[in-house]
């Protein structure tokens, strides 16, 4: 049994090595550094460029001197070079930079960094590594599911640590939010939950990462709110969030950072409003005296921007719009007042107007009728006037003359004009800005423009259109065609660019894209020419392409591309098997082709898990470290309890492994190996290891017990022969004669002090004591147990009399029993010795303590034990306020009276409570009233609190009709709506006494309520209640039950409600069914009773409400009574139920494998695609039995047998011999485990023995094989 604890020991050390070297972590900069070093050409990422904010011109210069820099660099021959040219260049950036600009850079490059390199590992141990390192607590509910796995040769500051996993961690649903010290892990399933996320200013958007959540204030500056909600709303995430505040002109937007940098940018672009700019709107109401309020307000909707809202009745117009519009109503509305007569009103009309220029055309109207109001609706090119009758005269005769000088006065018409060599695209942008009022559109089919304008504007457009067509065609005649040859890379880019730099070229680039042809004149030819050759002689641009990693090492693969393309960005995405490349088109071809030389063969691609048995004598371990750079791409499992290799790789790889083993076993068997144990007394370990230094080899392994009790010596047989002999020769000269054992008592805590002084006197001796620190056991020699005795009579003090705790039981009658205990625990350590119980119940203490500590406990309970002081009885009053503000009455009072008294004010019912002791009432009652003006003594309007019986369900009614009479006084019901309580004057309840009276005798006490019961068959009851509750009002006093088990109704109600109820429930009611009713019993092997129940009650809900439906849990079988037609539903239910494949469990005992890797190699054969489908199955290892405990479908145990069966473990079997295998083993094989064991067998199985009883109660019984030497 030592032997299995120590190897267990062993492996678990190993699997937690492992485990740690799979895990994330953290290179920091060493303490004594005084400040980070700056790599400034960490400027080129454009992501670090938006953080600080650089202009265009700093852009522009921070380009230059990269480019400057990398060319030093080259230049450079020797190590000085380049660190002058670094420093120079340094230099050169900070005073790029601005101060802010410089310490944003230092902060985002002075955290600490850490490094990637993930193997599978679980959300929760990721995300609390990472908080950890970031100095963060962790606060999580629902952790991710599934694993990660990410390597990165690359240093990632906390933040882009953070920045990095969120952006995976959004593909999930889940994300990590920073707020203050905390790092949440929030579920996304439900949106941003409301308040968690942190709020920051706009400039802090850069210190965050691009996919964490926040949530910016951006200031609107005279923007119109719904005009730039409707602009960032495409701008949102999924789970993006944005509000306008008006009153404060900001916009409230919740989103990752990398999105709100894009709004906070379109905002700054949306340009400010003219109406936003006077002021916020704001409401005006405009009295009319003499103009009709319902024409002047028509007028308004017309001209005014806002909202008209007319009150005829009133006359009145409200208009609530911006203090731009505002002075345009006013002005209108002025103007019609100022007018009296009929004549001198204004009116609205509408005249056609098509003009050029509608500033100048309005000016001209202006000075036509200086009192008017006139605006153009360019919409539908009319003139909207609002003037008298007389100036709307002026207006329509000025109009006829201004429209009669354009031909047919000023009419519009639609003319298709034909192009024969001008491109009709060209010709819009023209048109467009000689004519802005006409309406301009292509006419595909025919080649030409479709205008819609007037006479003038179709002149002008005709005019244009001949001189350009007859130019064009002048142009045609002298066009050549002309081949340009062209790398093939760029041809798409020159075809682009031609086509916006010499409009009128004809390009086309042909299939072979190594040539242009081009059809131009001799002039757009020279443009074509001298273009190309910039194209040629300037750097190709760069594009981002992802080449998936198919059989091959991603970060093996990315660090080759650094070397053969030094000029690409190679970013390794390790989850997805992906290298994402920027670079140019020649530098992308180069590594498609690097990928493709180094992709294995088909055959070699598909991977399999296979079982390797180790030789004899060969360790996994060194299998392992020899076979890893052998067969690089295979992945090594160790099991070293079945002396097996799980190797997942190609069947090239499997063969090198065989290969492999068979060269590494071992010629010869190396001799045993044992494990002894060896007492040592009167050494210590470090003496005695010391002294066998001389034996110790690569075959010997020496360790000693925590207690420095044993030595473990694992060696061959010959090897413990030399070391027992040399322990022997020690210990002997060590171990004296005569040593015996005595107990001596010296109290706690003396007892520590006397093993620590004794110990130190004799190293020798075996010092001991007992668990309360009271008594010690030395194992000595006579001479120094003398000694030891005058020790520990001088520590004791005293002898036993008074030192020995004693219980005692205290009654309390006052304190609580549980507070006193709580007290006195923390007056006293657990090095006291003493122990207190209390009981709240009975009022009981009881402690165990020493005489002289009893003494002091009992004077700290008569302290505590103490009868309370009586309290002095208080008195309520309460006093109306009248038009004082009960506040000011209440800080008033407070200044003048006692610390005893209690004001609170009331200031909707305008009252003042007074809660104040008895004996100072009058004099406080005094105060008040001097205060409120009124006379002392209870006068007619102090306050009176009576209660009034009425009949059930009446008080409410009462109170209704008070409230509205007295609303100054108080009403209030009881639950039973019979008793009202009033607070109230004296006359008021004279009043009050007088409504009741009244509603006692106004109804007779002949018609009484009394109770029905009402069958029901087929009608649901609760449904049934709440159709009849509706029916009556609360007045009616109708009172409805329904009993689920009798399935009955009782009603309590008067006879004609009763005829109400009887007839509406033999309308819903139909009568007796004919049809006999069924019973059936289903059986449910392995489903779940209670959702079979809920399902056929909903299928029988509609055919039979009144089935009968008992599930009996004893027997497993579902009882039904119902029709024909309900049990046959019921039976295609079952039918359905019953075909799903459920799943099962299952229990399978390893021999040979370890439950740890049986498990591992499990979870590696379903793979990670089951966790997002839910069928993955549920595997749990137990060590201590050595068992695999399984729940899923019967198609997912078989093939985990049949897995289990190729790695080579006997004890499983197949499912249809599982059950004569068990018994083969014994009594089912329940309890029994095969341990193979090499060296001392008899000496295991007697340690086994001695130990077993110490830490397990049930029996055990180790049979071993026959013969003297096997394991």
């Amino acid at each position: 049994m030592k032997t299995m604890s120590f190897a267990r020991g062993v492996i678990f050390l190993l699997c937690l090595c492992s485990t740690q070297s799979a895990r994330l972590w953290a290179q920091t900069a060493p303490a004594a550094a005084a400040a980070p070093a700056v790599d400034f050409a960490r400027l080129a990422d454009p992501g670090i460029a938006a953080a600080l904010g650089l202009s265009v011109e700093q852009a522009g210069q921070m380009r230059q001197l990269l480019e400057q820099r990398q060319a030093a660099l080259t230049a450079a021959t020797d190590e000085a070079g380049r660190a002058a040219a670094v420093q120079q260049s340094d230099a050169a950036f900070r005073s790029l930079l601005t101060e802010d600009q410089q310490r944003l850079f230092v902060a985002l490059f002075s955290e600490k960094q850490l490094r990637f390199n993930f193997r599978a590992q679980k959300w929760p141990e990721v995300l609390d590594w990472v908080a950890r390192e970031a100095d963060l607590s962790l606060v999580m509910e629902t952790p991710p599911p599934g694993v990660f796995s990410y390597s990165d040769s690359k240093d990632y500051s906390t933040t882009a640590a953070i920045d990095l996993l969120n952006g995976w961690l959004l593909t999930k649903g889940f994300t990590l939010v920073r707020r203050e010290r905390m790092l949440m892990c929030l579920d996304l399933k439900s949106g941003l939950p409301e308040g968690a996320i942190p709020r920051i200013s706009p400039t802090e958007l850069a210190t965050r990462g691009r996919f964490e959540f926040v949530t910016v204030l951006f200031p609107l500056e005279n923007r119109l709110p719904e005009t730039v909600v409707t602009e960032v709303q495409p701008l949102l995430g999924t789970y993006g969030k944005v509000k306008a505040l008006p009153q404060t002109s900001q916009l409230m937007v919740s989103d990752t950072v990398a999105n709100l940098r894009l709004i906070e940018t379109v905002v700054g672009r949306i340009p400010a409003s003219a109406a936003a700019a006077s002021g916020p709107p704001e409401l005006i109401v405009y009295p009319v005296t003499h103009a009709n309020p319902e024409q002047a307000a028509t007028v308004l909707k017309q001209i005014v921007s806002g909202t008209v809202v007319v009150d005829a009745k009133a006359r009145q117009i409200s208009v609530n719009a911006v203090p731009f519009e505002q002075a345009k109503a006013r002005t209108i509305l002025q103007q019609l007042e100022t007018n009296q007569g009929p004549d001198m009103q204004p009116v609205l009309k509408l005249y056609p107007a098509a003009v050029a220029d509608p500033d100048q055309f309005l000016a001209t109207v202006k000075l036509i009728a200086p009192d008017g109001q006139f605006r153009i609706d360019s919409g539908s090119g009319r003139l909207v006037v609002w003037a008298t009758a007389a100036d709307q005269q002026k207006v329509s005769d000025s109009l006829q003359q201004l429209l009669a000088e354009q031909p047919q006065g000023g009419l519009r018409s639609v003319v298709n004009y034909p192009l024969q060599h001008v491109e009709p695209t060209a010709i819009l942008t023209i048109l467009a800005s000689l004519t802005p009022t006409a309406r301009v559109s292509l006419n595909s089919a025919g080649r030409g423009v479709v205008v819609f304008g007037t006479a003038n504007e179709q002149q002008s457009v005709r005019d244009l259109i001949e001189q350009l067509d007859s130019q064009a065609g002048n142009v045609l005649a002298n066009r050549t065609l002309q081949v340009y040859p062209v790398p093939a890379l760029q041809s798409t880019q020159a075809v682009s660019l031609l086509a916006t730099t010499v409009p009128r070229a004809q390009v086309v680039a042909d299939p072979t894209g190594e040539r242009l042809l081009v059809m131009a004149a001799a002039a757009e030819h020279e443009q074509v020419s001298l273009l190309l050759q910039a194209l040629q002689a300037q750097p190709a641009e760069k594009q981002f392409r992802i080449h998936p990693v198919e059989g091959l090492d991603v970060t093996s693969t990315a660090q080759l591309l650094a070397v053969q393309v030094p000029k690409a960005t190679v970013t390794v995405d390790a989850v997805n098997r992906r290298l994402l490349v920027t670079a140019i088109e020649s530098e992308q071809q180069r590594v498609q082709s690097l990928l493709q030389e180094l992709q294995l063969p088909e055959g070699e691609r598909e991977r399999k898990l296979q079982s390797h048995q180790l030789p004899q004598g060969l360790t996994a371990a060194v299998a392992v470290a020899t076979l890893t750079p052998l067969a690089p791409r295979a992945t090594l499992t160790p099991d070293e309890a079945g002396r097996r290799l799980l190797v997942n790789a190609a069947p090239r790889d499997h063969q090198l492994v065989d290969e492999v083993l068979q060269q590494l076993a071992p010629q010869a068997v190396a001799p045993a190996v044992q494990l002894q144990v060896y007492p040592l007394k009167g050494s210590t370990p470090a003496a005695v290891l010391q002294v066998l230094q001389p034996l110790v080899d690569a075959t010997v392994q020496v360790t000693a017990d925590a207690g420095g009790r044993q030595l473990f010596v694992r060696a061959t047989a010959e090897k413990q022969a030399e070391i027992a002999k040399m322990l022997q020769q020690i210990t002997e000269g060590l171990a004296g004669p005569g040593r015996e054992t005595r107990t001596y008592f010296v109290g706690a805590p003396n007892a520590d002090e006397a093993q620590e002084a004794l110990l130190a006197m004799y190293p020798d001796a075996r010092l001991f004591i007992d668990a309360d620190r009271k008594l010690l056991i030395a194992t000595a020699t006579p001479e120094q147990h003398v000694t030891i005795q005058k020790i520990t009579d001088e520590l004791k003090g005293k002898g036993l009399e008074g030192a020995v705790a004693v219980p005692q039981i205290y009654e309390l009658k006052h304190a609580g029993a549980v507070d006193v205990q709580t007290l006195l625990q923390s007056l006293y350590t657990r090095f006291d010795g003493i122990r207190i119980t209390g009981n709240d119940r009975t009022g009981r203490l009881v402690v165990v303590a020493k005489e002289d500590q009893h003494v002091e406990i009992r004077g700290l309970i008569e302290q505590l034990d103490q009868a309370p002081a009586a309290a002095e009885p208080r008195e309520l009053a309460v006093f109306r306020l009248g038009m004082m503000d009960g506040l000011a009455a209440q800080q008033a009072l407070q200044s003048v009276l006692s610390a005893a008294v209690t004001v609170t004010p009331d200031r909707i019912g305008r009252q003042l409570f007074i809660s104040a002791p008895a004996a100072e009432m009058p004099a406080v009652r005094e105060q008040v009233q001097q205060m409120l003006g009124q006379s002392g003594g209870t006068g007619g309007n102090s306050l009176d609190t009576r209660s009034y019986w009425l009949r059930p369900y009446e008080a409410d009614e009462a109170q209704e009709v008070l409230e509205r009479l007295y609303p100054d006084a108080v009403f209030v019901t009881d639950t039973s709506q019979e008793v009202l309580v009033a607070t109230a004057t004296a006359e008021q309840h004279q009043t009050v006494e007088r409504v009741v009276q009244q509603m006692m005798v106004r109804k007779t006490p002949a018609v009484t309520a009394e109770p029905r019961t009402y069958r029901l068959r087929n009608s649901d009851g609760s449904s049934l209640s709440i159709a009849l509750q509706s029916l009556f009002n609360r007045t009616d006093n109708v009172r409805i039950s329904v009993d689920e088990q009798a399935r009955a109704l009782i009603a309590v109600a008067r006879p004609e409600q009763h005829a109400v109820i009887a007839k509406l429930v033999s309308e819903l009611e139909p009568p007796a069914a004919a049809e006999p009713r069924q019973v059936e019993m289903y059986a449910l092997p392995g489903m779940n009773g209670d959702t079979a129940e809920q399902v056929v009650r909903d299928v029988l809900q509609s055919l039979d409400p009144a089935a009968l439906i008992s599930w009996e849990r004893a027997t497993q079988q579902l009882v039904i009574s119902t029709t024909a037609a309900g049990q046959a539903a019921v039976k295609g239910v079952m039918e359905r139920l019953q075909q799903s494949d459920p799943k099962e469990m299952d229990v399978i005992p390893l021999r040979v494998l370890s439950a740890e890797a049986a498990q591992n190699a499990i979870e590696s054969l379903y793979g990670d695609s089951y966790v997002r489908t839910g069928d993955y199955p549920t595997i749990q290892a137990d060590e201590d039995s050595q068992q695999l405990l399984l729940r899923g479908t019967r198609k997912q145990l078989q093939d985990i047998r049949l897995l289990l069966q190729k790695m080579g473990e006997p004890a499983v079997v197949s499912e249809s011999g599982g059950a004569a295998a068990g018994a083969a083993v014994g009594g089912g094989g329940s309890g029994v485990r095969v341990i193979p064991v090499t060296g001392d067998v008899d000496g295991a199985v007697r340690r086994i023995q001695d130990l077993w009883p110490r830490i397990r109660r049930n029996p055990l019984r180790v049979l071993q094989p026959g013969g003297s030497g096997g394991g």
